[in-house]
């Protein structure tokens, strides 16, 4: 189906560009004729010609941003068929075999036509002397031009007799000329348009009016030659007005022209050959200007672009911009914030010129005794190694690596790469991290978004089967009825059509589930939270929590007296004492997530339904009282053992701040810090007793 529409817009498409080039053809006809002579307008014909050949050209492309909330599938259709009502109808499966049927008919009878003016030929045989001329058993539609992998020219039977030697001489040069210029291949073209346009009446009009110039063009190629033989070439033209038979596939001399024209036309002068290169590169310049009319009518194609950059680095020594621009593309504004020495990885994956990779570390250098950086680089593109550039560049200043070729139109094809390095610019953190927000943003809606309409998709097909289902009782209960009552009968027709209404509510609500999950992804887009965290961390050594006291160091306690001896009982040997065991230390604790005095700085942008709210000043929690009073919540001993908390601190969860649906921003010194399993948000806070 999606085909078959795509096949009738671009007919339509065709149809009505090609008009308006023929109407412009046939206004011009006739003034260009008189000017430049008929050659030049039998060329205008190459104006609709012109158009079509333009719309088998690329569209040009319009790029579609990625948009949130734009949906990754098309919107689901659902019709709703009313148990009353005939299914809805789409017209373009009724049109589509229309074309075809036309197509196929015009095609018969023109093939019919052929075959029909070639056994009305008879017998042929060969003139002597002239390879390409033949002579027919008949006279009917003769002489012409007849065939296309061989084409032959064909004369009448009583050639000898209707025209003398001289106009004889000029009939076989007038269709000598048809040969030469591949009329017949014209013709058959002239055909094909009119199988494919069959409904568009300019098209026959048009075949009929290319011919008549077709032979007027011939016309004045044959007295251009023969200057002096006006007189004899249209007494011949007279002797052949009325030929009874037409050749879709082939030139007739005289067949649907009016001859009085073409002897009228006779006694014009043949303009000179400037004149004629005028007019030829007249015609040129307009088929030009109608075939850029048409191909920009086309309707644009859409593409819908789609970059990811992934950035890679540690640490905050120093800050690097890069605008990398790969085969004169738009380019990408990439940030990089690491550490003197340390690796860096920036990756980009364009949908239209592939992936590039860009590997590197910065360590401070200086230039004529100014601050500088030196930058080695390793560059691949699409997993190709495409150079390692190593560069001193001056703090705050630019630098360029280019590596490519120019193109013969002047594009260049390559990578370009701008950078500028220096220190840490706090205004280019924040706006780096809100652009990451962003396109995480971006990436969820687009999810969500698809989720509601595949869940609309299933929702809307399994409608679809139950009403298919309704149907398919209706149909039976149709044809139980066929042996019931007319009571029965009524019954029967009655509880089909509930059915089918059931049917029908059931689609309508498919439909409004529909709507209304895309409304709720919608909302739930928008009302996303936005999150942002900067988490800055030094470990210097960690302090040693309180230990336990040794078995060795631990206060003795009393002895407990004897038991009384019972009377009569003699009294026990004590046995020897033995030796004092070694002091012994207790194994150390397990390791904790992350251990050591610890600065984190964390802030919060949350937006749910607005605009960001401005970020709120820093608060410092260094005590476990401060902690407290910012939010954090007491954790008794057995809360902090129950989650595997390092005994001997103090232990608080800030979670509900961290979580907090309003603007934050913390500032956490503490003895020890752990953080959830994801590594990203610090939870409890630990503080030694």
């Amino acid at each position: 189906m999606i085909a078959g529409n795509a096949v009738l817009e671009s007919l339509w498409l065709a149809t009505w560009t090609g008009s308006i080039a023929i109407i412009i053809v046939m206004l011009l006809r006739a003034p260009v004729r008189r000017r430049f002579g008929a050659g030049i307008a039998y060329a205008l014909w190459w104006l609709p010609v012109a158009t079509w050949l333009a719309l088998w050209l690329p569209a040009r492309v319009i790029e579609v941003p990625v948009q949130a909330g734009s949906p990754a599938l098309d919107p689901v259709a659902v019709t709703t068929v009313a148990g009353t009502s005939d299914p809805s109808f789409d017209m373009n499966t009724l049109w589509m075999p229309m074309w075809l049927l036309g197509v196929g008919l015009m095609i018969g009878m023109l093939l019919w036509q052929q075959r029909r003016f070639e056994r009305a030929l008879g017998r042929m045989r060969a003139l002597d002397g002239e390879r390409s001329a033949w002579q027919a058993e008949s006279a009917a539609g003769l002489p012409a031009v007849v065939g296309l992998l061989r084409p032959r020219i064909i004369l009448p039977a009583d050639i000898d007799t209707r025209f003398d030697d001289k106009q004889r001489g000029l009939m076989l040069a007038h269709e000598r000329i048809h040969l030469h210029r591949g009329d017949a291949w014209a013709n058959a073209f002239t055909a094909l348009v009119r199988c494919v346009f069959w409904f568009n009446p300019l098209v026959h009009i048009a075949s009929s009016r290319m011919r008549h110039d077709q032979e007027l063009a011939c016309d004045a190629r044959v007295i251009a030659a023969y200057p002096h033989a006006r007189r004899a070439y249209g007494e011949a033209m007279l002797k052949n007005a009325n030929p009874s038979l037409m050749v879709p596939l082939g030139c007739h001399w005289g067949i649907t022209h009016p001859m009085k024209e073409r002897v009228m036309l006779l006694k014009n002068a043949i303009p000179s050959r400037g004149t004629r290169m005028t007019g030829a590169l007249l015609v040129g310049v307009a088929a030009i200007a109608v075939a850029a009319a048409a191909w920009a009518a086309m309707p644009p194609r859409q593409m819908q672009r789609s970059s990811e950059v992934i950035v890679k680095s540690e640490g905050r020594d120093f800050q690097a911009s890069f605008d990398i621009a790969m085969d004169g593309g738009p380019s990408e504004d990439v940030l990089v914030v690491g550490r003197y020495g340390e690796p860096f990885t920036v990756r980009i994956a364009d949908s239209e010129t592939g992936s590039f990779e860009l590997e590197g570390t910065v360590t401070q250098a200086s230039a004529n005794g100014a601050p500088a950086y030196r930058i080695e680089a390793r560059l691949q593109r699409d997993g190709k190694s495409v150079g390692n550039p190593v560069m001193v560049v001056g703090a705050g200043k630019q630098a360029r690596i280019k590596l490519g070729d120019e193109a013969a139109n002047g594009k260049f094809a390559g990578v370009d790469v701008n950078v500028q390095i220096g220190d840490v610019d706090p205004a280019a953190l924040q706006a780096r991290d809100q652009a990451e927000m962003a396109r995480h943003q971006v990436e969820r809606t687009r999810v969500m978004t698809h989720q509601a309409h595949a869940s609309a998709a299933a929702e809307a097909e399994k409608a679809a089967a139950e009403a298919r289902l309704a149907a398919d009782e209706a149909a039976r209960a149709a044809d139980e009825a066929s042996g019931m009552s007319a009571v029965e009968a009524r019954a029967a027709a009655e509880a089909a059509r509930e059915a089918a209404n059931e049917a029908a509510e059931a689609a309508s609500e498919a439909a409004a589930d529909a709507a209304q999950a895309a409304a709720e992804a919608a909302v739930m887009a928008d009302e996303a939270r936005i999150e942002r965290r900067v988490i800055r961390k030094t470990y210097p050594a960690p302090p040693a929590p309180p230990q336990p006291p040794t078995a060795a160091m631990a206060p003795r306690a009393p002895a407990a007296p004897p038991p009384p001896r019972a009377p009569g009982v003699p009294a026990m040997p004590r046995a020897p004492k033995a030796p004092p065991a070694p002091a012994t230390h207790p194994a150390p604790p397990a390791p904790w997530v992350a251990s050591g005095k610890a600065s984190l700085h964390i802030e919060r942008e949350v937006r749910n339904g607005a605009a960001p709210s401005t970020v709120a000043k820093a608060v410092t929690v260094a005590s476990h009282a401060q902690a407290v009073a910012a939010g954090g919540r007491v954790l008794t001993s057995d809360q902090a053992a129950s989650l595997g908390l390092e005994p001997g601190y103090r232990w608080v969860d800030m979670q509900s701040l961290i979580s907090g649906h309003a603007s934050a921003s913390l500032r956490i010194e503490s003895a020890i810090v752990t953080t959830d399993k994801d590594g990203e948000t610090p939870r409890y806070i630990g503080y030694i007793r």
